[in-house]
């Protein structure tokens, strides 16, 4: 196979191949816009295919014969107000489908029929809809029962002649999570399970054109990365094409298999700490461009983080100078969100070594690993409280919603603590409150910053974080406990803001104008530590070397 970059500009997001591979559609993200932009890739001529559209863009893929160019569209954090559009390849005001999506839909190449996926909450399932785009008739074509959810990060993929769909469900079995990919008759609804490894995530299929094989974006439980696949139908052994440590987004072939384009993204970042309350000017402690996360300080003042530099995602600690690195944890699955305890006597992570997502606890050296949380669902995030005796985390429902939770430091079962769709727990250094990204639904959710006592229940307060705040990223509360801080994204670029807790409007603490903050903390002299890089994502051409597209 042979790798060739299509973009060089670092922000491209989605991709798609016309069905004679002569022409590429992608979307590049600026902000809280999308551009649309078609490239004859004999030329290299660019021409925009549709204005900029607000909000955010996914599914692109060819239709009718490579006349057309489907897509959906969302506003920015509303993934279930899904619109499915098409747009002529010659360009123009793209057209609206059919409705409004709450999960991933996708178009068949004739356009004349949607794949939907639906939650019915009431009768405890999700659903798989076909409808029709001339009439608007549907019918359910399959279902699975609560906690099996069809995956919500891939669209179902039709067969081109429209006779089948594939699609990933999450299920678990003796060892623990998996994804599974399906392909179904859309005539008979007749199901068979797709051959393939233990995926963590599947993000993108797409079918051959004979229907012999699958090609998809999907990671293996113990990589950290998203990787192309092959997976021949109905039965063999499953490949990967490429073997590099970056990942990659979205999957699209030409009609006669010969090449296929998807997102390459690149992340580079480093650690930067401040003087006490001058955070507006940080020191570089890491040299070069490496890849730090889950950044937290140590009761000692020593740097924790999380890296998947080497190829396995491990903890990690420091010095405050960025000397002395000393590797926690090693060969154990994957590992993220260190935090110290209070004392500093323990660490707090979550970890997928026992098959699930689970909370577990380890002494500062790395050793005595123990694991607190014992769900079925994902525990991610936690936060010990200032006494070092409990682990607050949040951990996902059997619907996918989550909610915080409360475990002993030395094991023995977690309580619930909140009902709502909660997420993302931080402990108040001075009461032990705690902050969380709030949502009163979990359909649909609208994110608060919320305020809850240690106890959980209802919110003691909330606040309407900025318009492009990120609710999927932690939350920190500042030393003196009277500010929560988390992050913002105005214009396409990471910022730190604080919310006072007495109720005055956030503002932002730094003023970048690139780049991208993954993760910060409060040591308790004020001090605050970052990583902080870029991610650089561009189309790329996949092709095989004997089929002459060189």
């Amino acid at each position: 196979m042979k790798f060739t970059k299509l973009t060089s500009n670092g922000i491209a997001d989605a991709a798609a191949i016309s069905p004679d591979g002569k022409t590429l559609v992608y979307s590049t993200m600026h902000g809280a816009s999308t551009g649309m932009l078609r490239r004859d890739l004999a030329t290299g001529r660019f021409t925009e295919l549709t204005p900029p559209l607000s909000g955010n863009v996914s599914g692109l893929g060819f239709t009718s014969g490579g006349t057309e160019v489907a897509f959906v569209n969302f506003p920015p954090k509303q993934p279930a107000n899904r619109q499915l559009y098409i747009v002529p390849l010659t360009g123009g005001a793209p057209r609206r489908v059919l409705g409004t999506f709450p999960g991933p839909v996708s178009l068949s190449f004739d356009a004349k029929h949607t794949a939907s996926v639906e939650g019915n909450e009431p009768e405890g399932q999700d659903e798989l809809w076909i409808s029709d785009t001339d009439t608007g008739q549907r019918h359910m074509l399959a279902s699975y029962k609560y906690p099996e959810r069809f995956v919500r990060t891939a669209k179902p993929a039709w067969s081109t002649d429209g006779r089948f769909l594939a699609y990933a469900v999450e299920q678990r079995d003796a060892k623990g999570f998996l994804v599974r990919i399906f392909a179904i008759d859309v005539k008979t609804g007749t199901k068979h399970n797709v051959k393939s490894p233990r995926w963590q995530i599947v993000q993108s299929m797409v079918w051959t054109r004979n229907k012999s094989a699958l090609a998809l974006v999907a990671q293996e439980q113990e990589s950290s990365f998203q990787q192309i696949w092959y997976v021949p139908y109905p039965r063999g052994e499953a490949r990967r094409i490429g073997n590099d440590f970056e990942s990659y987004y979205g999957m699209s072939l030409t009609a006669d298999d010969s090449q296929m384009v998807s997102v390459e993204a690149q992340t580079e970042s480093n650690i930067y700490v401040t003087k006490a309350s001058d955070w507006e000017h940080a020191v570089q402690i890491t040299p070069g461009s490496g890849r730090y996360f889950d950044i937290s300080w140590t009761a000692d003042g020593h740097i924790l983080y999380a890296s998947d530099a080497r190829g396995s995602a491990d903890i990690w600690v420091m010095n405050d100078d960025g000397t002395g690195e000393r590797q926690l944890t090693s060969g154990s699955g994957r590992n993220y969100a260190p935090v110290s305890s209070f004392d500093g006597k323990a660490i707090a992570f979550h970890s997928n070594r026992s098959g699930n997502w689970h909370v577990w606890r380890m002494n500062p050296d790395g050793s005595n690993p123990r694991q607190l949380s014992v769900s079925l669902r994902d525990g991610n995030w936690p936060q010990f409280t200032r006494n070092g005796q409990f682990v607050i985390f949040h951990q996902s429902d059997t619907k996918g919603a989550f909610n915080l939770w409360k475990a002993s430091a030395d094991g023995g079962g977690a309580a619930r603590l909140t009902n709502a769709a909660v997420m993302h727990p931080a402990i108040s250094p001075v009461d032990d409150k705690i902050a969380a990204w709030y949502s009163p639904t979990a359909t649909n959710p609208h994110w608060q910053l919320a305020v809850f006592s240690p106890e959980g229940g209802e919110p003691l307060r909330t606040y309407a974080p900025t318009p492009e705040a990120k609710p999927d990223t932690a939350l920190r509360w500042t030393p003196k406990g009277d500010a929560i801080a988390f992050i913002d994204y105005a214009n396409g670029v990471s910022n730190i803001c604080l919310q006072p807790i007495d109720g005055r409007p956030p503002r932002r603490i730094t003023s970048f104008t690139s780049g991208d903050i993954y993760a910060f903390d409060w040591a308790r002299d004020g001090r605050l530590v970052y990583s902080r890089g870029l991610i650089s994502a561009d189309v790329i051409l996949i092709h095989d070397r004997k089929s002459g597209h060189e």
